[in-house]
């Protein structure tokens, strides 16, 4: 079953600079979709440090992908965290910008409390979740929160962004990274899902 119409929320979780942000809301305005208050999720600096047992080699070699690596702050330039809130907004261009709300934190820290942050902040079940975390840990801590805390339930859409298709499909090589945390959770919760067909260049499907 669908979520209600007035309880519909968009999550993004790793904001960075607003790409993605920009991409679904231009999206939304597009088919004139109201969808409720949005959240985005992020550190503002950069990547958290993660086992090189979980990372492919190239992102052990990647700076982009090691502690402090891909620091908003840094990218943008601005170091003070409300201005940088309202920068991304404002590039967003986003037609009711009062509805995104940032949380700032590394997940293990920000998202601790789980369900009791989604009480305190009034989150309700998301008609969109975008999984934008890149490692392993970060992609457990995310997608374990959303689910504790009712917001990823039966008819939620899941955007992986970071399994690309060949990645997807392949089944030769053990699962790292996204869809290794995809994978367990999977398991650990029982989740069922079903892949929608997107017309995208890189993820080329969302799981329902």
């Amino acid at each position: 079953m669908m979520p209600q119409l007035s309880h519909l929320l968009f999550f993004l979780l790793a904001v960075y600079t607003g790409a993605s942000l920009k991409f679904w809301f231009e999206g939304f305005d597009a088919v004139k979709m109201e969808t409720g208050p949005h959240w985005g999720f992020d550190s503002f600096e950069g990547m958290p440090s993660e086992d090189a047992r979980f990372k492919t080699k190239l992102r052990q070699r990647d700076k982009g992908w090691l502690a402090g690596g891909l620091n908003t702050a840094e990218q943008m330039r601005i170091t003070d965290f409300e201005t940088l809130c309202r920068t991304i907004i404002k590039n967003i261009a986003m037609a009711q910008p009062a509805r995104m709300h940032m949380l700032r934190g590394f997940y293990n820290e920000s998202l601790a409390d789980g369900r009791r942050l989604a009480h305190r902040w009034r989150m309700r079940p998301a008609l969109l979740v975008d999984l934008d975390c890149d490692l392993y840990t970060s992609s457990v801590q995310a997608m374990r929160f959303v689910l504790d805390a009712g917001i990823l339930v039966p008819g939620t859409y899941v955007y992986l962004d970071d399994i690309m298709p060949w990645i997807w499909r392949d089944s030769t090589k053990p699962a790292l990274e996204q869809k290794l945390a995809y994978q367990e959770l999977t398991a650990e919760y029982g989740l069922e899902w079903q892949e929608v067909p997107l017309n995208a260049t890189r993820r080329q499907y969302a799981d329902q």
